[in-house]
């Protein structure tokens, strides 16, 4: 077999069997006091919730065995535990993208091993663009559901053999997103003031990393899809990455920690819909209670006449802008599943 059909194959095959999981999370007890009840994935404007945090521990994904590596320059990926007012917490800083050329298995990995280490309530976040009309930039929209083109199409993370130790081989999906973490949600909404920002709707995933084009947007409006994801990077600098004959390249060099096509790794790096759907559905399939919401960052083009372009710099502001909003929701929803957890 050659080393090109050998790399291929490694990336069909999840590698991250069982006993490579125990080890992660062996691991990591061994680096902490902290033993989490909530995991949090720091999506698009909530990178300072970890500065909230008390008795951090933080450790980078370069010391972590099996871990893949973020990449981009300034941005290290890495796991924070601490407390986020009296709850214990692991917040993941770096994310994984299916269109950097990790398989689906290994994007979703890191909930596998948050489960692991005792984990039952996950928060989940992503920039999206908005299809619904109403929406505005800076609204919250709570994700009641999904529409997982990708998952339908084959590409799930759950794809391969299964390990009854984490879930039943065929899971269903129609309470992927906790109901009444959505209704504490809206109660949290109520308590700041600002339920007028804050929708329900269903977030779309596809595959990315382009923008879409009229004809898919309005497709997707009319599949019945609120918010779609958008890739957003945290550098404004140019996209680095292996590139042979034009099109990114995945740059496998070892089975377990590979880096990537592209160097946008960040703690704040979004993927078209990748960011998100394929924890959910892990989440789902291994016991974790699941609340996820989208900031809407910008309203998706549909009309051909229209000279606007989509543009992840304008992600990329509307985010900022509404930090101090997000800490402070994403904080509340923390003490609220605190409560949950001592009952």
């Amino acid at each position: 077999m050659s080393e090109t059909s050998s790399r291929e194959l490694a990336q069909e095959q999840n590698i991250y069997t069982y006993d490579v999981l125990q080890e992660i999370a062996q691991f990591l007890m061994t680096r902490t006091k902290i033993k989490p009840k909530v995991g949090i994935i720091l999506g698009t404007g909530l990178g300072p919730v970890a500065d909230l945090m008390t008795d951090r521990t933080i450790i980078p994904y370069q010391d972590i065995p099996h871990f893949p590596l973020s990449t981009t320059p300034g941005h290290q990926g890495e796991l924070v535990f601490g407390t986020l007012g009296t709850v214990p917490v692991i917040c993941m800083k770096g994310r994984f993208h299916f269109f950097e050329g990790y398989p689906a298995w290994q994007c979703a990995m890191p909930i596998r091993v948050m489960k692991l280490l005792g984990v039952t309530y996950l928060i989940a976040s992503n920039a999206a663009g908005a299809l619904k009309e109403g929406y505005k930039v800076g609204d919250i929209m709570l994700i009641k559901d999904h529409i997982n083109l990708l998952g339908m199409m084959g590409n799930s993370p759950l794809r391969g053999v299964n390990d009854e130790r984490f879930g039943v081989r065929f899971p269903p999906m129609n309470r992927a997103y906790d109901k009444s973490l959505l209704e504490t949600a809206k109660q949290v909404a109520r308590e700041m003031g600002i339920e007028g920002d804050v929708h329900e709707g269903v977030y779309v995933c596809v595959g990315g990393p382009q923008f879409e084009t009229i004809a898919e947007i309005n497709l997707l409006k009319m599949l019945g899809c609120d918010a779609v994801g958008k890739y957003q990077q945290t550098q404004l600098g140019p996209v680095v990455g292996r590139e042979q004959g034009g099109v990114r390249r995945p740059c496998h060099d070892k089975a377990l920690r590979h880096q990537p096509g592209t160097a946008n790794s960040s703690p704040e790096c979004r993927s078209p819909g990748m960011s998100t759907v394929h924890e959910v559905v892990t989440a789902q399939h291994c016991g974790i209670l699941v609340f996820a919401f989208s900031i809407i960052t910008n309203l998706c083009v549909t009309d051909y006449e229209s000279l606007e372009l989509a543009d992840h710099v304008e992600v990329l502001r509307s985010a900022r802008d509404q930090e101090h909003i997000l800490k402070k929701f994403v904080s509340r929803m923390v003490g609220h599943i605190g409560e949950l957890v001592q009952t």
